[in-house]
């Protein structure tokens, strides 16, 4: 006797550009993704994975338009406002009442290997380490949503 298990739909949902698009477009890329996340997340109670690569270019672009603005760059020619804009996007992880989650897995290229680029650094220190994994050019940091445990 078998018994059935009821078969979840998969719903893939992908939000792409390169660094050839425009830096305003590979700025939204994220609150985009993050977006259709919250929806299926919310609307349908489903776990939703995100994949957002890479970050590092996602700071490339908000270095240009801060500095088309005129702002005054930090570490790494990259904004101030660095570490908040990260964290804005890394804090939309999360365990929903209803059933719902969104975990995001952020990539981010090391330029050179160096870890203490401004990008990965900021990732470290608004992830507090939950994960990270370096393999070769490229550091992976793991979010997890706020309800699971990091098993290395």
């Amino acid at each position: 006797m078998y018994s059935l298990m009821p078969v979840r739909s998969t719903v893939l949902s992908a939000f792409m550009n390169t660094t050839e698009n425009p830096p305003v477009e590979r700025l939204l890329i994220p609150d985009m993704a993050l977006t259709a996340a919250e929806y299926f997340a919310v609307n349908n109670n489903e776990k939703v994975l995100v994949l957002l690569t890479d970050m590092t270019s996602y700071a490339d672009a908000l270095a240009i338009v801060s500095n088309r603005m005129d702002q005054i760059p930090s570490k790494d020619s990259m904004p101030g406002s660095l570490y908040s804009d990260l964290a804005k996007i890394y804090e939309k992880a999360v365990q929903f009442p209803s059933g719902g989650s969104i975990t995001i897995i952020a990539v981010t290229t090391l330029s050179g290997g160096d870890i203490t680029h401004a990008v990965p650094d900021n990732t470290g220190y608004i992830t507090e380490d939950s994960c990270s994994f370096v393999v070769t050019v490229i550091s992976v940091r793991l979010l997890l949503t706020r309800s699971v445990r990091c098993l290395a």
